[in-house]
């Protein structure tokens, strides 16, 4: 199994959005929502308090994708051609084809679906073209939308008891899965 296509041009549209690889230009806006304490109080990385941070996360996603390890996208909303979050694929594992999604969403856009369509995409991106069989997702208990939106699309499979230290707390988490057959079960 081979991860090739990373290093070409990744372009996904749908209604409302598009996910395509960050560029340089992306910096601030990507800036503005990562800097959000209130949207990223779940996720494993603190809140971008400089640009500086910003870039060096756009140096870590770079490295992912170039060492084939990950894929971070952003999202680009159409009609206001802006970047509003992003999504990817970390841990690429092409020995158990599989893979652990992420993403974060500009609180201005919540309740939209549009991390919806962001996630349906993404799942179809790593099934279709990466070949994965399995990905799954883990999220903090507390964090009722991410749990929310991950049910909608995978099986919950269990509870993970401190399994991560955030902000000198250790923290539980949800685990999520789906399978290839299983989404091209809902696909037919």
């Amino acid at each position: 199994m081979s991860f090739d296509i990373l290093d070409e041009k990744i372009l996904i549209k749908s209604k409302n959005i598009i996910l395509r690889k960050p560029l340089n230009e992306d910096l601030q806006d990507i800036f503005d929502y990562s800097s959000d304490m209130e949207i990223t109080k779940y996720l494993r990385f603190a809140n971008h308090k400089t640009l500086l941070d910003t870039k060096t996360f756009f140096i870590f996603a770079q490295n992912q994708t170039q060492n084939k390890t990950g894929v971070v996208l952003v999202i680009e909303h159409i009609k206001d051609k802006k970047v509003i979050g992003h999504i990817g694929f970390r841990n690429l594992d092409s020995i158990f084809e599989k893979a652990e999604i992420g993403f974060l969403l500009s609180k201005n856009y919540w309740g939209q679906g549009i991390m919806s369509e962001a996630v349906t995409k993404m799942i179809e991106f790593g099934f279709r073209k990466l070949k994965l069989n399995r990905i799954e997702a883990f999220c903090d208990i507390e964090n009722f939308r991410g749990n929310k939106l991950l049910k909608t699309f995978m099986q919950k499979e269990g509870l993970l008891r401190e399994v991560e230290k955030k902000d000198s707390r250790f923290i539980n988490m949800h685990i999520y899965s789906i399978l290839k057959k299983e989404f091209l079960l809902k696909k037919i």
